[in-house]
């Protein structure tokens, strides 16, 4: 019994590579999907996400159903992830390819309709993430969304005549302060 739980029937080296291929393959295919699908997982690509896992798990561990099988198919997948992520800090290069740079969705308080396809995203959703981070749309100047799918707002800079108005409405709250201290 004991023995079955932990008897490789295949090479070391063929489950490190298989590991490794998959891997890549899923490394390579999530970048390709784009940033939208990190930015928010829906129900639909959650069951993707999860379907994905258990295709690919058979092209990691091929023909082994040992512990010892699945402890160095996931410390291959560990060492894997840790080696990319070592090299993304030391190469900005690989870092431009492997994690690609922020999209300008929208810039000067209009959309960039050909972004927001390009990422697939709608005005709507942009609007959405405006709110949800305590924004109005008017008030937001620039929205780009970053590799790992955070979201990010400039706020527009205010004009003269507004300035103006709140230094005045600051100075008319200090005069009632000190009329009511009196």
């Amino acid at each position: 019994m004991w023995h079955a739980m932990f008897a490789l029937p295949v090479p070391v080296a063929e489950k490190v590579l298989r590991a490794l291929f998959v891997y890549l393959f899923l490394v390579i295919a999530l970048r390709l999907a784009g940033k939208r699908e990190l930015a928010q997982l829906s129900t639909f690509d959650f069951v993707v996400l999860l379907s994905v896992a258990n295709a690919v798990q058979n092209g990691i561990i091929g023909n082994d159903d040992s512990i010892t099988g699945a402890w160095i198919g996931a410390m291959t997948l560990f060492a894997a992830n840790f080696a990319l992520a070592f090299a993304i800090v030391r190469s900005r290069r690989l870092g431009k390819v492997a994690e690609g740079s922020p999209t300008l969705l929208r810039d000067n308080g209009k959309y960039l309709p050909d972004n927001l396809r390009r990422m697939r995203i709608t005005e709507g959703e942009v609007e959405s993430a405006i709110g949800s981070n305590g924004f109005r749309v008017s008030d937001v100047a620039r929205v780009e969304i970053f590799p790992n799918g955070r979201v990010a707002m400039t706020q527009k800079e205010p004009d003269t005549a507004t300035v103006r108005f709140e230094k005045i409405q600051e100075e008319l709250e200090q005069i009632r302060a000190l009329l009511q201290a009196r």
